[in-house]
């Protein structure tokens, strides 16, 4: 069961290590959405949330690559945390703040959609995957090439759903 489970949280680690690093060539791509979203979700300034956005695009790209390193897989993991935990406040704050029409930026596709359960949901899923790869980190095993296929796989999946939700909302809101 032991090797089951490692094995499974390469893979996940692999997903992760995938999607954190697709997150931050996203903000620095988008530079200046990540920005407004930043402004608009925790109330920054341009210059403060520049820094925002910078920070947490290096600490995903850092995240990421700890994720590969050998024995290091819990420190990436916690790191990951902490980013995903940041995510899910702002994203719980501005949806109880009564703003949820605030572009997030946490889509990789371009259309915008309001924030609710789904962002809020996805983000506290990708907080508990950070924790299951801490927690079971229990062999100082880094992820290996051997589980990028897997990690890519499920980042396709994560993509596609991404996307199915923001062909709903364009739906919802044109029957609206």
């Amino acid at each position: 069961m032991r090797d089951v489970m490692q094995c499974l949280m390469s893979q996940l680690s692999a997903f992760l290590s995938v999607l954190l690093i697709a997150s931050a060539a996203h903000k620095l791509t988008y530079f200046s959405r990540a920005r407004t979203a930043a402004q608009e979700l925790v109330s920054l300034s341009a210059s403060s949330a520049a820094f925002v956005v910078a920070a947490a695009a290096l600490c995903e790209a850092s995240a990421a690559l700890i994720l590969w390193i050998p024995g290091a897989r819990t420190l990436g993991a916690s790191l990951a945390a902490g980013v995903f935990a940041l995510y899910l406040s702002a994203i719980v704050h501005a949806v109880h703040k009564g703003n949820p029409d605030v572009d997030c930026g946490c889509s990789f596709g371009a259309p915008h959609r309001n924030l609710g359960s789904f962002e809020a949901v996805r983000n506290a899923c990708l907080l508990i995957a950070t924790g299951l790869i801490a927690l079971f980190a229990f062999r100082p095993l880094g992820t290996s090439g051997a589980d990028l296929l897997p990690g890519l796989a499920l980042f396709a999946i994560y993509y596609a759903i991404d996307e199915v939700k923001g062909i709903w909302s364009k739906a919802e809101r044109i029957s609206k």
